[in-house]
């Protein structure tokens, strides 16, 4: 559903927008650590294990760039869900 769409199905315009996430400091990855964070969920390691992994300071920044990679389909859920399986991710 476009914003377009989806304002007029609404009914009325936006008011009050709010820009979310503006305080993320770093949106980008290099593909080496796209790849190293892929291989580690599969594995079973937990977000905050991967975030100390790649010397990330938000957590959050791991799990942003865990749903960019769900999306384009080179992960899945995994047992145990965002907690994962692994004790150790080193």
């Amino acid at each position: 559903m476009s914003a377009n769409h989806l304002l007029s199905y609404l009914g009325e315009p936006r008011q009050n927008r709010v820009v979310i996430l503006d305080d993320i400091e770093d949106f980008t990855f290099d593909q080496w650590e796209l790849d190293l964070i892929t291989d580690l969920w599969k594995k079973g390691v937990h977000p905050l294990r991967i975030t100390k992994r790649l010397n990330r300071k938000d957590p959050d920044e791991i799990l942003l760039a865990l749903i960019h990679i769900a999306r384009q389909g080179k992960i899945r859920n995994r047992k145990n869900g965002l907690m994962g399986v692994s004790v150790d991710g080193d």
